[in-house]
Order: structure tokens, then C-alpha cells, then sequence
């Protein structure tokens, strides 16, 4: 065997020992440790507290569509009700479930209706948004005793190999702390002493330079629809394999049990804009999807394909711009009339 190469596969093993043990020691975990993230205990409460406040006969839960999308001063004049909206960009079935059930439920105060702005199969896509950058903002949801998320988000979505190496070896266990700490130091290292720019001043720098204003519109939207396709894979447009799996069976017992009218709320994006380009596994999807939530006493607005939202009502693939965030919502107001006493 080369000396050279034998050297490195000795070093290479030096160091995964020695980071077996510096690892748990300096994040504070055994191993073997426990399968799945582990949440902060603490979690955010502003929203069960403003229901409890506030009594609003609606909330409204969503990601950066429904923020963007609907009008919750149109929407609170145009239903004749009280409205309180809870949104979080870049959330999605996962996030929803825990704030549904870490903060909705928990108020003394019950609203008459929940709705949610979702689009396509979000509310069956369990791995949806959940890793990465969006990880962050769940654990401001959710706790270490939400078992069924841990289950079903990360858990279920393991192959064994997985779950053998984030059980036993602490290099793959706790890589996401090891990557926040070499982000950190990437991130921030020397731009006090280079530039007199801090933490704060950094963040700042970088959220203007990087942000969503400064990237070409074109690039963007390919982001956007290639992040998406995820929802639209063979095994995520089978809804009867996906349901039992999901969070939406336990959204729609908790709004059950407590007297909410659950209301789903389906958008049109950019990716299928008409009738003749939505492909036939999504129209299967949402036939399934209807007959579920019907037969469980959900109401459905499906707007997915309504020609009323025409192309030049669109910021983007996904959102809409300010002539259609005002059109969609009339949509919205006038379906509740309907529906909603």
C-alpha cells in the first residue's frame, strides 16, 4: 500500500475518533442519540395568545402566497367577520400542523373557521420544507413532544442506513449543528476587524445583496418551479397513499374536536395555468382529495384552475401581484358568503 495514502487513512481515522468524542461534548448530545431533530422546548406563543386577545371569528394560516395573495382587511370588511391571519414564508403541512396544534387549539377561545391557502399536494407532503433553512423556523413552532411531526417529516422519510448512522455516529448525527457553527464562523469571521461590520451589520449586508430584489426574475422563477417540483413527484400526487402518512388527518380531527369549520384553500400557480396543461395524476389527486375532505365535513375552495386569475395577476410562478392579491380575494369573500354564516 503507498505510505502516502496509508498516512492519510490513518489521519482520516485520528480524526473521526477524535470528533466522535468532541462532537457530543461540544453539543451536548449522547450517542447513541435518539432518531430525528431535536427540538428547542421553547416555542413561539403570539398567536395563541392574540386568538385568546383578539377572538377572531377567522384565522387564516399560510406561507408567503397566502401573505401575499390575500387581503385580510378585504377579507374581514367583505365577510362581515373578524379576521386574524398567521403567516410564516416558506411554511408549509409540517409548520402548519404544529401551529395548528401548539397554538390555535390550546386557546380558551375557539375561532368559528380555520382556513388554509395551500396549493396542489402541500397538505399530503410531509418532507416538504422541512429541512435546511426551514428547520430553523419550524423549531420556533414546535417542541420535543411533538412526536407525530418528528415521525412523520424525518423519521418515515429514513432509509436504514440513515437511521443507523444519525443513531450511532455523531459526525452525520449532528450535522446541522455542524454546519450552523462553520456557517457562523464562514459568515461572520474578521468583518468586524476588515470592514467595522458586526453581526447585525452583516445580516443586513447580506440580506440586501442576496435578497429577492437583486436576482434576475427569470433565474428566480426557475428556482422557484425547480424547489417545487418535489410536490409533484409520482409517490406526492397519490393522495390515498399519502393521506394516512400526512398531518391532515390530525388537522381535521383537532378542528373537529373543537368546533372549527376547517376550510382549505387551493391556488393557481404559473406551473399548470390552465385546465389543458394540469396533468392527469394532479386532477386524480384533487378528485381524491375532494371526495376525503368531503366525506370528513372539510370545505374546499378549489381555485386551482380558475380562469379568473389570469397570467398577468402573477408576481411571480407562485404569487401574485397586487391587482391579483385583491382579486382573490373578492374570490375568497364571495365563496365564504356561501358557505360561512
Amino acid at each position: 500500500m503507498n505510505k502516502s495514502f496509508l498516512r492519510y487513512i490513518l489521519t482520516l481515522i485520528v480524526v473521526i475518533m477524535t470528533l466522535a468524542f468532541y462532537i457530543p461534548a461540544r453539543y451536548n448530545v449522547r450517542y447513541p442519540r435518539e432518531i430525528g431533530p431535536q427540538f428547542d422546548p421553547f416555542y413561539k406563543r403570539v398567536s395563541l395568545r392574540a386568538i385568546a386577545i383578539d377572538q377572531p371569528q377567522m384565522v387564516v394560516l399560510g406561507d408567503s402566497v397566502f401573505m401575499r395573495g390575500v387581503d385580510l382587511d378585504q377579507l374581514a370588511a367583505g365577510a362581515g367577520k373578524t379576521v386574524y391571519g398567521i403567516g410564516v414564508g416558506g411554511s408549509a403541512s409540517a409548520l402548519w400542523y404544529v401551529v395548528i396544534k401548539n397554538n390555535i387549539v390550546p386557546s380558551p377561545y375557539k375561532p368559528q373557521a380555520l382556513m388554509i391557502v395551500f396549493r396542489d399536494t402541500m397538505l399530503t407532503t410531509t418532507g416538504y420544507r422541512v429541512n435546511g433553512s426551514y428547520f430553523k423556523q419550524l423549531d420556533e413552532y414546535a417542541t420535543p413532544n411533538d412526536h407525530l411531526l418528528i415521525e412523520r417529516s424525518y423519521i418515515n422519510l429514513m432509509n436504514p442506513l440513515e437511521k443507523i448512522s444519525e443513531r450511532y455516529l455523531p459526525l452525520y448525527g449532528s450535522r446541522l449543528s455542524l454546519r450552523e457553527t462553520l456557517d457562523y464562523y464562514i459568515r461572520y469571521s474578521g468583518n468586524k476587524v476588515l470592514f467595522g461590520c458586526d453581526n447585525r451589520c452583516t445580516d443586513k449586508a447580506m440580506g440586501i445583496v442576496y435578497g429577492a430584489a437583486n436576482m434576475e426574475q427569470n433565474i428566480l422563477g426557475d428556482a422557484i418551479g425547480t424547489a417545487e417540483d418535489y410536490l409533484y413527484t409520482p409517490g406526492a400526487l397519490d393522495f390515498n397513499q399519502q393521506v394516512n402518512r400526512s398531518f391532515l388527518p390530525e388537522i381535521v380531527r383537532m378542528c373537529r374536536e373543537n368546533g372549527i369549520q376547517l376550510v382549505l384553500i387551493r391556488t393557481k400557480t404559473m406551473r399548470y395555468p390552465d385546465e389543458a396543461s394540469e396533468p392527469l395524476a394532479l386532477k386524480m389527486y384533487m378528485e381524491n382529495m375532494s371526495a376525503y375532505l368531503n366525506a370528513n365535513g372539510v370545505i374546499l375552495l378549489d381555485f386551482g384552475q380558475d380562469e379568473r386569475i389570469k397570467t398577468e395577476y402573477f408576481y411571480d410562478p407562485l404569487h401574485l401581484n397586487e391587482q391579483g392579491r385583491v382579486i382573490f380575494t373578492e374570490m375568497i369573500v364571495n365563496s365564504l358568503k356561501t358557505i360561512l354564516h
